[in-house]
């Protein structure tokens, strides 16, 4: 009796459990939706707003038709309403053939004019156009822009009032596109969103990302009647804005940081419950059975059993702790499961497997330069104690060079002193042997070249404004606490990166942006200085100061940062040269007719950004990062821009292998020789 009680205590645990698992999961559907909802919300708030700007954007363009002294002449010959007719035809024609309406005609497929208060007498490029609100309102204001349609098409359209002697009323000139793929990128750009045009489930135009607009298009059914599109899981969501009775624009929201979230929340809890059920099981069971006469388990029938962790649907795979123990290995810890950890790590760490230099695990090459080779590294301690590093070596042929050990001695003091949220800092310094090293933080994310990169294959285009825009912010951040840095003493560094480029800006995979590498800043306390006509740092991101080896100053890293905010908008850089040596030259000279062409094809507001970073005069760029950075903030879009859900987009599969080797790694005794010669040398990152 007493066993079956314990059984029968130990099936309710399991079955409690189970119905508490379905449980959490449906709570955790519960809350992407909810998280899904609320986003496609938000992303509908801000396509509101950007169409109103959008519209703005032309309302000049109708005062500038409005003004023309040709239209002008025309309208004053109108005297009374008989005149209306012969007014109208030579408009007509006036509007359809004539040079001095070429500009508009170019721009507006769409010309109409209302001498009247409810519908135009002129309506030239389609048969009739239903714009009686519009038309209202620009005879109240002056000036309006709005949506207007056109049997089931849409348009974009802009009116400006005219005032017309003689008559009671004034004229209303009216200017309207269509709502097209053209239109829709422009949308797009300013939102940072893809947007998708459609007829019922029919597709009529879109723009921005081909994967989201593909996700969109497979889930269109019965569009007229939802008002938001959920992904199964809430990985992303596209919120409805309806046109007209039958044209809907749809645009996306990406929710997979929430929906990740959830994800792991759930997973937590499952955990807890799992272990829970684990407990009482194992102590019914014991309960039940304690007192009992059963004959000894041998090994194979030990591993034979049922493990709580199989019946709670765990998997097979998941061992218990009697079966850790008959393994000989740590509970919890299958000889398997330590098999394909090992293989994986080795796998990302070549062939050379890990290594051990001084207390640091080295995991994998990330690449080396002249001076130094650079690894992913972890270090342990006590009860599982692990944490991640980046460990910069200095080559061993190079420890006997004084100058090239004073300058890695120099980078190590400058780096440890930065302590700024965006700005990774050198942690620690020492000697293993005789071979210098620094560590920093190891941060999971990409760096902004490879952002560009992996954005341009994905979707085809490089970055949006309000990422460049956000990406720019931070940086700017970094650079005027570097710039305003002072000494012990309280008199100013003067520190000046020199290094400001793609590679060295990084963007962690929780949206963070860190500058790095210190490694040739200009200081005035430093003790190595560059000589005078040395050129140091990326030619294809340096000042024209600094490619001609002349003195520079703070303005020089605000030069290099404004190349950057180029090359992330448009995936090239600003300069052409087949040779070092010309792209050297091009540098040394500037922006010039060639360049300033490219900079002023960028989409709002970078090109009047850039207008002013660029300059080849120090004293006419932004006087510091505080100014440049001001200028930016005041383009930025009140919402927030997800750089995190961005650049999991782009890399999630990359941070989950990254993040399984390093929890695959495990402590390992030290190599008899510490230089490590060994070791693989492969990549090409300059240190």
């Amino acid at each position: 009796m007493k066993r079956i009680l314990g059984v029968l205590v130990a099936l309710a645990a399991l079955a409690s459990t189970a119905a508490l698992w379905r449980g959490v999961d449906d709570r955790r559907n519960a809350q992407a939706r909810q998280d899904a909802t609320q986003a496609a919300a938000r992303v509908l708030d801000r396509l509101d707003e950007a169409l109103k700007t959008h519209l703005r954007g032309l309302e000049p363009k109708a005062s500038a038709a409005a003004a023309r002294p040709e239209l002008a002449s025309i309208l004053f010959s109108l005297r009374a309403r008989d005149d209306a007719e012969a007014v109208v035809s030579t408009l007509r024609d006036g509007f359809a053939n004539e040079s001095w309406w070429e500009p508009f005609r170019r721009d507006f497929p769409i010309t109409a004019l209302s001498l009247s208060a409810d519908e135009p007498e002129l309506v030239l490029g389609i048969p009739e156009i239903s714009a009686q609100a519009l038309l209202q309102q620009t005879r109240q204001l002056g000036l309006a822009s709005g949506i207007v349609t056109a049997g089931p098409d849409v348009f974009v359209a802009t009116a400006a009032r005219i005032v017309v002697p003689g008559r009671p009323l004034p004229a209303v000139l009216l200017l309207a596109a269509p709502l097209d793929e053209a239109a829709l990128q422009s949308l797009s750009r300013q939102l940072g969103a893809p947007l998708l045009l459609a007829e019922g489930n029919r597709t009529l135009a879109s723009a921005g990302g081909a994967k989201a607009i593909e996700l969109m298009q497979a889930t269109l059914v019965d569009a007229n009647v939802q008002q938001t599109l959920i992904a199964e899981g809430g990985q992303w969501a596209a919120g409805r804005k309806p046109l007209t009775s039958t044209r809907t624009l749809w645009v996306y929201a990406n929710t997979h940081a929430a929906a990740a979230e959830a994800a792991r929340t759930a997973l937590v809890t499952k955990a807890v419950l799992a272990a829970a059920a684990f407990l009482l099981v194992g102590l019914a069971l014991i309960v039940g059975f304690r007192g009992t006469k059963a004959k000894p388990h041998t090994t194979s029938d030990v591993a034979a059993a049922p493990t709580p962790q199989t019946a709670l649907g765990l998997g097979a795979g998941v061992p218990s702790v009697a079966q850790a123990s008959a393994s000989g290995t740590q509970p919890g810890i299958a000889d398997s499961a330590v098999g394909l950890a090992s293989t994986a790590m080795h796998e990302g760490a070549g062939a050379a497997g890990l290594s051990v230099f001084g207390r640091y695990t080295l995991l994998s090459p990330l690449g080396e330069g002249g001076m130094a080779r650079v690894f992913t590294a972890v270090t342990f301690g006590a009860e599982g104690f692990r944490r991640r590093f980046v460990v910069k070596r200095l080559r061993p042929e190079l420890t006997n060079d004084p100058a090239v050990v004073a300058q890695f001695i120099d980078e190590a003091k400058l780096g440890s002193s930065m302590v700024h949220s965006n700005i990774i800092p050198v942690f620690d310094f020492g000697k293993v042997g005789d071979e210098y090293y620094l560590a920093t933080e190891y941060i999971l994310g990409r760096d902004v070249g490879r952002m560009v990169q992996q954005t341009m294959a994905t979707t085809g285009r490089a970055l949006t404004v309000p990422v460049i825009l956000a990406l720019a912010a931070d940086t700017l951040k970094a650079l005027d606490y570097a710039h305003s840095k002072r000494n012990d003493s309280g008199r100013p560094m003067g520190l000046v990166h020199r290094d400001v480029s793609p590679s060295n800006i990084l963007v962690s995979a929780g949206g963070e942006v860190k500058l790095f590498d210190f490694g040739i800043v200009k200081a005035e306390d430093r003790v190595t200085q560059t000589q005078h006509g040395v050129v140091k740092g990326n030619v294809s991101f340096m000042s024209p100061e600094q490619a001609r080896g002349t003195a520079v100053d703070a303005r020089a890293d605000l030069f290099s940062l404004g190349l950057v905010m180029h090359y992330a908008a448009t995936g090239q850089t600003l300069y052409e040269g087949g040779t070092m040596y010309e792209l050297l030259v091009a540098a040394a000279q500037g922006p010039g007719p060639r360049e300033w062409a490219k900079l002023a094809a960028l989409p709002a507001p970078l090109a009047e950004i850039l207008r002013r970073a660029l300059q080849v005069d120090p004293d006419a760029r932004f006087a510091s990062a505080q100014e440049f950075l001001a200028a930016v903030a005041a383009h930025q879009q009140s919402h927030a821009v997800n750089l995190a859900a961005g650049i999991q987009n782009l890399f999630a599969a990359d941070f989950a292998d990254e993040e399984r080797r390093f929890s695959a790694a495990l402590p390992m005794a030290p190599d008899p020789d510490p230089s490590d010669a060994s070791l693989p040398q492969t990549g090409a990152r300059r240190s």
